[in-house]
């Protein structure tokens, strides 16, 4: 396990943090690769992957959260330290998937063209942050 990617001085590198924005850099290249083999708008597109991780955080922040509300109860702010961990994956899809239906809703967009659009960029950002769990030590099972 290797949590600390790399340092330089006071300058630390988390390898789960540089997973998950490698992961978010390969989706959004992803992205723009997919809408042009599936005919989409390339704008549209982006705006929903950022909808798509900006909901998709909070929600495994939430998540996380209410798993484990007694740790939170006597300090407030803690619930903004994300710099201790906590984020809970599932928590972020079930938000990020709602996010999205809400948003190809109100865009009145072709809901399952959007799910095949973005079922193989979930793959690839799902499967680069995980590396980024196995480095952190979280997620190696018993």
């Amino acid at each position: 396990m290797h949590p600390v990617l790399f340092q330089i001085g006071s300058f630390t590198i988390y390898s789960y943090g540089f997973f998950v924005a490698l992961a978010m850099m390969l989706a959004f290249f992803a992205a723009q690769r997919q809408a042009k083999a599936l005919e989409v708008s390339a704008g549209t597109a982006t705006d929903l992957l950022f909808v798509l991780f900006v909901s998709g955080v909070i929600g495994a922040r939430l998540f996380f959260i209410a798993q484990n509300f007694g740790d939170y109860q006597k300090d407030f702010w803690r619930l903004f330290s994300l710099r201790e961990g906590g984020l809970v994956w599932y928590g972020g899809f079930i938000a990020a998937a709602l996010a999205g239906v809400v948003y190809a809703r109100t865009r009145r967009l072709p809901f399952f063209k959007w799910c095949d659009f973005l079922a193989p960029i979930l793959a690839l950002g799902h499967g680069v942050g995980r590396i980024g769990c196995f480095f952190n030590g979280c997620c190696y099972g018993r």
